[in-house]
């Protein structure tokens, strides 16, 4: 018997494969206790309008909620109703918890949050493995950017939801210089734990570190090879990055690696009242090189002496293991940066 199935049908079935896979898949956060659910209103909703947004009685009034950090279908588009379903199933008339980003609400008035069911599970994250959402890391909330679209990826290769049905597109993609992503020297000196240009960054792959003409310094840029925490690396010429800081590492000729680290500038008092101490030059700054120190406690590891940080743990053989996430040095210009006077990096 030869079944002849128009678009309709297809839609369909493929919503209903959609849905089997989202209520039978094991919790995506199994392993997140509901001791670890971030802090943040607890709530019961009381309504799902759509796949990502709710009502929720908060302090006893009726309140919207929008789901940060993913786009879902609406209206008519390919799977909406299937992914309002999954929501549906997934929250409705149940106790959850907000997690708030840095935006508290958006243009509607609707308030903008990560929404966690009390078991463990994160909604965006549920909704996007089972194909039924897309990450869209938004500034400035980009908290957990990283993760969602880690999540998406996993989606994306076991072509399910919207990804076999619907012809989904990821939505961001960095631009490129020649295959590597671009992203600018003065984003990766901001002091946040992720950027929405390096989402989509997988170990291996090119990062065209890119400043532009100012009136402090000329162009300069340089291809780096990134590699997350936890990556063993050959020690040699690296950018290295956590939330708090981004440093050139630089192999001299002495054959050591040093971590350029950008300090203030001093000047000491020299008249008989100011009592020989130093004084900061306001807005002077000075690149000094430090040789990373075994830990105290731990020989192993690598130490920045000032400020304290550990970055690499020593595994023998000229062989390190990434503490933070590095920038191997390819090609082009290797450059310690700073800000000036006036606020821009040269």
């Amino acid at each position: 018997m030869i079944w002849l199935l128009n678009r309709r049908s297809l839609a369909v079935i493929f919503g209903m494969v959609a849905l089997i896979a989202f209520s039978t898949a094991p919790a995506l956060a199994a392993g997140r206790k509901p001791s670890d659910v971030p802090s943040g209103d607890t709530v019961r909703v009381t309504q799902v309008l759509d796949a990502a947004t709710i009502e929720v009685t908060l302090n006893g009034v009726p309140t919207l909620v929008r789901y940060l950090g993913i786009t879902t279908p609406t209206n008519s588009e390919c799977l909406a109703q299937q992914a309002a379903q999954a929501n549906t199933t997934l929250v409705n008339g149940k106790l959850v918890r907000l997690e708030r980003d840095a935006t508290d609400k958006d243009d509607q008035g609707r308030l903008l949050r990560y929404v966690y069911v009390l078991d463990g599970r994160m909604a965006e994250e549920e909704l996007l493995a089972a194909g039924l959402a897309r990450a869209n890391a938004v500034e400035p909330n980009v908290k957990y950017t990283r993760g969602l679209t880690a999540i998406e990826s996993g989606a994306v290769a076991k072509k399910i939801g919207g990804w076999a049905r619907c012809g989904w597109q990821t939505i961001a993609t960095a631009p490129r210089n020649d295959g590597c992503i671009i992203v600018e020297v003065e984003r990766l000196m901001e002091r946040r734990a992720d950027l929405p240009e390096l989402a989509r960054v997988k170990p291996g792959d090119c990062v065209f570190i890119h400043k532009a003409v100012n009136a402090a310094s000329p162009e300069w840029a340089g291809e780096y090879i990134f590699q997350p925490a936890g990556t063993v690396v050959t020690p040699s010429t690296m950018y290295v990055r956590w939330k708090d800081s981004f440093m050139l590492m630089s192999l001299e000729k002495d054959g050591i690696v040093y971590a350029n680290v950008v300090r203030d500038s001093y000047k000491k008092r020299i008249m008989p009242w100011e009592n020989g101490n130093w004084d900061t030059v306001p807005g002077s700054t000075r690149v000094g090189q430090q040789v990373l120190t075994p830990d105290t406690a731990d020989a192993s590891i690598l130490v920045l002496p000032n400020p304290r940080t550990f970055l690499f743990r020593d595994l023998g053989n000229g062989k390190w293991q990434a503490l933070v996430d590095v920038f191997l040095y390819r090609s082009g210009d290797a450059r310690a940066p700073r800000y000036t006077i006036d606020g821009i990096v040269e």
